[in-house]
């Protein structure tokens, strides 16, 4: 089980992993004027904390990273940024772990307006995620922080794309 796991852990994490060259994703115009937000850490579960990571670790790194890209951080903001991380760890039948795979996702909801009807609601407007592993659970706990950090960076880019764009016009028969 091991040996696929890992060629295909490998092949997941190459076809998931952003090309410097990417275009302008014409999606990121969901986070026109967005100034800031509340930052929302999921709750961990405990392979999590046998790495050592906590939940207040993750929410410094990203709080400090937004500040440092001058966006506001607190909780009177609509707009919450979640960062949800589930570690899986790789143990054998008596219990020793081999290594450690986790998935990171970065998720901007915001207050959104449903065109067919007027409703309001609180959707998902922005996306990214990333699955990482290694067999070394020693460089779990910065492995993970270091792929949130990469995360909120393109979170961050995204909005700094999105503000120095013009809105994308709409199609011609969206309703008034």
């Amino acid at each position: 089980m091991r040996i696929f796991a890992l060629p295909a852990l490998v092949f997941c994490l190459i076809s998931s992993t952003a090309r410097s060259d990417e275009k302008l994703d014409t999606r990121n115009h969901t986070l026109k004027n967005i100034r800031g937000c509340e930052v929302v850490i999921e709750r961990l579960n405990d392979a999590s904390a046998a790495l050592g990571l906590t939940e207040q670790q993750l929410k410094a790194d990203v709080e400090q990273k937004l500040r440092a890209a001058g966006m506001e951080v607190d909780s009177k903001y609509s707009p919450m940024l979640a960062v949800t991380v589930t570690v899986l760890l790789d143990k054998s039948k008596t219990g020793v772990v081999f290594g450690y795979s986790a998935y990171v996702q970065v998720e901007f909801w915001q207050s959104v307006t449903i065109e067919a009807n007027g409703l309001k609601d609180f959707a998902v407007t922005w996306k990214r995620g990333l699955i990482i592993g290694d067999q070394n659970n020693s460089l779990g706990k910065e492995q993970i922080r270091s792929t949130v950090r990469n995360l909120i960076d393109r979170f961050i880019k995204a909005c700094l794309e999105a503000n120095s764009q013009p809105l994308p016009a709409f199609p011609a028969n969206r309703r008034k």
